[in-house]
């Protein structure tokens, strides 16, 4: 299994980690039998072995006993980063999403916390329970995670150290029971080197991590396994023998990219490029 929270070389940190490694080689494969949690991953067409272990990991992930631990999913856009939350979230729903990017400074604690009557102009005469209460005991997303400043990276840490929020105006915090999984296309770790991410915070979210993979890493056979599922998906025109998916065809590298240019192929507005009977284009 692909354990990345790896950043602080303490003995805390070490002792941490090898707790959550015993935690996952005790998952047997009754996971990996599960054929509900199958038809989820199966939407993630792929033959690339690592994208293959990936999901494995996924799906040993998303075992109850695993639960207690976040997850934080890295990849590039258009990689299937929700799609793998989904196999995460499968057993301990519902699922709710929240973008991180989205967030201003004002809403950032009243849109995940909550609020009380009248804790600011314009709020509900009752108040709102927030983000993270409403998930009850399901799956809170946090997407683009990268995004946060770092004000507000301090006070996630205390939610996730704590299990409690503390809603605008309230003078007591108010306990939380959902599983967080987050994701981004930053570079973490990086940032935690130039100071613009917490580490203590990095640390907290990648107790378990996982990497998706662009189309483009995967290859050109890649590309053509993931192109065909889509094309059934929608009930288009098969994929001729000969038709090339070449890097001046292909070069954005993610999924949405490439049904956008199926859709066009569909529509008739480009034509892919083809081999000639000797294989050569």
């Amino acid at each position: 299994m692909n354990i990345h929270a790896n950043v602080l070389n303490t003995a805390a940190a070490d002792s941490f980690l090898d707790n959550i490694r015993k935690d996952v080689l005790k998952i047997t494969g009754d996971a990996l039998k599960d054929s509900s949690i199958h038809n989820i991953a199966s939407c993630y067409a792929t033959q690339d072995p690592l994208t293959k272990r990936m999901l494995t990991a996924a799906i040993t992930y998303a075992e109850e006993s695993l639960q207690k631990y976040n997850v934080l999913i890295e990849g590039p856009s258009g990689t299937g980063k929700e799609l793998v939350a989904k196999i995460l979230a499968h057993k301990r729903k519902p699922l709710k999403a929240m973008n991180m990017a989205g967030l201003t400074d004002t809403l950032f604690q009243s849109e995940l916390f909550g609020y009380m009557p009248g804790a600011f102009t314009g709020a509900k005469s009752r108040g709102d329970v927030g983000f993270l209460r409403a998930v009850g005991k399901g799956t809170a997303f946090l997407d683009e995670i990268g995004e946060l400043p770092l004000a507000h990276q301090a006070k996630l840490l205390r939610v996730l150290q704590d299990k409690t929020v503390l809603p605008v105006g309230a003078v007591d915090p108010v306990p939380i029971q959902c599983r967080f999984i987050f994701a981004t296309n930053r570079d973490l770790l990086k940032m935690v080197k130039e100071g613009s991410f917490r580490e203590d915070l990095y640390f907290r979210i990648n107790e378990l991590g996982l990497k998706t993979r662009s189309l483009y890493d995967r290859g050109l056979q890649e590309i053509r396994c993931v192109a065909s599922a889509i094309i059934a998906e929608e009930n288009w025109t098969p994929l001729g023998e000969r038709e090339h998916f070449g890097d001046e065809t292909f070069s954005f590298g993610n999924v949405r990219a490439l049904r956008n240019l199926l859709l066009k192929r569909e529509l008739g507005e480009i034509e892919l490029p083809e081999y000639d009977k000797e294989g050569e284009l």
